[in-house]
């Protein structure tokens, strides 16, 4: 074998050792956890009362404090339905949700086919992300030739995606797109009837 085929040889032996079928299935990907925590809260009125006591105002207060920095938190004042005077239950949600509105928070209205008598309970719902354990070196491929990914592989995008997201609730279903500008709408079209359109920003690079 001449000097050249043996090099020849040699190369496609490397090349075709660089391009070896995996052995085994890839590593799982790296996900984020969703994980959706829920608060309970029960308001007590006096019997045939809709006014919320100051006791029960001061206990409402210490359970929603923490919900003043979390604005991904979703409220609910549960209104009891079929246990009494409907009138005196629907007064005594507004009451809950009016004391919460006081300090910032928002709550809506969900009616609870059952519940005890006396009392408006307040739900509090939230999502938190968590990150999977990494760094995770625990497979290595000590052949670096195998085109098997390492355990690690995926860690940081998905470490860095659980702090970014705003509201953790995205990760599982998105949020329907609100209402469109139509004053913005309105002003580009009536620019262009008027032909006074701005001009298109250069996309060239360099000298002309």
């Amino acid at each position: 074998m001449t000097v050249s085929k043996f090099a020849s040889a040699c190369v496609l032996g490397v090349l075709l050792g660089a391009c070896q079928v995996p052995e085994g299935p890839p590593p799982p990907p790296k996900q984020v956890e969703v994980m959706e925590l829920e608060s309970r809260h029960a308001v007590t009125f006096v019997a045939g009362s809709a006014a919320v006591s100051e006791i029960e105002t001061s206990r409402l207060e210490s359970f929603a404090g923490p919900l003043l920095s979390d604005t991904t938190a979703e409220v609910m004042v549960e209104m009891p339905r079929g246990v009494g005077d409907p009138l005196l239950e629907r007064d005594r949600a507004l009451n809950v949700v009016g004391v919460l509105a006081d300090r910032g928070i928002t709550a809506r209205i969900v009616e609870l086919p059952e519940s005890s008598p006396d009392h408006v309970r307040v739900i509090v719902r939230r999502f938190t992300a968590v990150a999977p354990d990494c760094p995770d070196w625990e497979t290595t491929q000590p052949n670096p030739y195998t085109n098997v990914a390492a355990s690690n592989h995926g860690c940081a995008t998905a470490q860095n995606l659980s702090v970014m997201i705003e509201n953790p609730a995205d990760l599982i279903e998105g949020r329907k797109p609100g209402l469109a500008r139509g004053d913005a709408a309105a002003d580009s079209m009536k620019r262009l009837r008027q032909r006074n359109t701005e001009e298109l920003i250069s996309t060239t690079s360099g000298a002309n």
